[in-house]
């Protein structure tokens, strides 16, 4: 197997993981005595140098209880949602749910179920140099996207996350295969997130052997912790996330990574992103590193210089 623009997703500490899962054929809308709250539950996503979209067909969430006695809650979609990942950066999101009633108990798992089979359908597709290319998520109709995350939903109160996809480490290409999603997803309370934003002068990249284009390759990597050495996707030290870049009117590269919990991180920018394999610990150009220290519900300004 071999990955294409190599894209799969962070797993540090207190992020959620992800696998592929056999959905329960059970559901319940709750007891009629249960209390309630409401779950508004948003996506967001970090781009693909390759990619001209990424298009995934959700057609429902599942929330399953942290007692195993609890009843899976079922939200089935009336209409599939249609949604291209690769709209959805720099801060902006898209709703799955929108205050949507739940019992008000403590949930262990966000179940995203999506439509991807082998079924030459184009329901899930990528886009790549203008060609259409199916996205499967193997058995995608009886499985789907799990994310492990305990969370309590209060009584007459709303819950709000944004669930992160990282395509840059997301999608892979292997053989005989075609392309498949298989990401590990973050999941942010959306209320505390928190970005970072800023601008690279091209002088960072000096000494990298950079693309001829100006936008391809290039990202900033972030890191969890204060001083953390920088490191590619595959590694043991890979980032928690990563952004893509765009040019202003002064011919600095712009940025801006969102959804991030509050805490300390360390970024580094790199124009060799479209050569990191995540299922390989290889070696990218990564500078400038320098520590951020970022609060609840607030934008922290970082150059590259």
């Amino acid at each position: 197997m071999y990955n294409l623009n190599w894209l799969r997703v962070a797993k540090p500490g207190g992020i959620a993981s992800l696998v592929i899962f056999l959905a329960s054929c059970g559901s319940s809308d709750g007891g009629s005595d249960t209390a309630s709250g409401s779950m508004t539950l948003g996506i967001t996503d970090a781009p693909v140098d390759i990619a001209e979209e990424v298009v995934v067909l959700f057609t429902g969430v599942e929330f399953v209880p942290a007692d195993e006695g609890g009843e899976l809650q079922t939200i089935t979609f009336d209409e599939p949602k249609t949604i291209d990942l690769l709209d959805l950066q720099g801060g902006v999101r898209d709703l799955l749910l929108d205050g949507e009633e739940l019992p008000a108990v403590q949930y262990a798992q966000i179940r995203l179920m999506v439509q991807a089979e082998n079924d030459n359908v184009m329901d899930s597709y990528i886009m790549v140099s203008g060609a259409q290319h199916e996205l499967r998520v193997p058995s995608g109709s009886q499985t789907g996207l799990k994310l492990v995350h305990n969370f309590n939903v209060e009584a007459d109160t709303e819950t709000d996350f944004t669930i992160d996809f990282d395509l840059r480490k997301s999608v892979v290409f292997a053989l005989g295969q075609g392309y498949m999603l298989k990401p590990v997803l973050r999941l942010v309370e959306t209320e505390s997130a928190s970005s970072i934003t800023g601008t690279i002068d091209p002088v960072v990249f000096t000494g990298q052997t950079c693309s001829s284009d100006p936008l391809v390759g290039y990202a900033v990597y972030v890191y969890e912790g204060i001083g953390a050495t920088p490191d590619d996707l595959g590694s043991a030290a890979e980032p928690v996330t990563t952004t893509g870049v765009s040019l202003n009117e002064n011919s600095l590269y712009t940025y801006t990574v969102g959804f991030l919990e509050p805490g300390a991180y360390t970024v580094a920018a790199t124009c060799q992103a479209d050569q990191d394999d995540p299922e390989v610990d290889n070696e990218i150009g990564l500078t400038g590193a320098a520590d951020v220290q970022v609060t609840a519900d607030t934008t922290t300004t970082h150059n590259f210089q």
